[in-house]
């Protein structure tokens, strides 16, 4: 008898305590006050949009970089590709010229020039 009655004393006090706790905690004061709070909601804020623009800002600088890379390795791939063209094509055509007698350059070039 007496073990059920501790334990009835026991769930009484709980239940007291958890239906006292949220007054408890409602009627307790701030320790940083209203003004702090607000202050540091505040400097939060800026700290966040602070962060944001600087990550904008890396990400867009970022882009660009990648950009001007991918821009410049395009225009050295398209470089490469017509100097190759122009090596295995006009350049061994030029070759084979070079290669024929004298008169017949001389008749090739006019040709070429008209």
């Amino acid at each position: 008898m007496l073990k059920i009655s501790a334990i009835l004393l026991l769930l009484i006090a709980g239940a007291f305590y958890v239906s006292l706790k949220p007054q408890v905690i409602k009627d307790r004061p701030s320790v940083l006050g209203e003004s702090t709070k607000t202050n540091i909601k505040k400097e939060g804020e800026k700290i966040v949009g602070s962060l944001t623009e600087t990550a904008t800002q890396s990400i867009n600088d970022m882009v660009a970089a990648a950009t001007r890379l991918v821009g410049n390795t395009a225009t050295k791939s398209a470089q490469t590709i017509s100097d190759y063209i122009f090596d295995n094509t006009v350049g061994n055509l030029l070759k084979q010229i070079d290669k024929l007698p004298p008169d017949q350059q001389e008749n090739i070039r006019r040709s070429i020039c008209k």
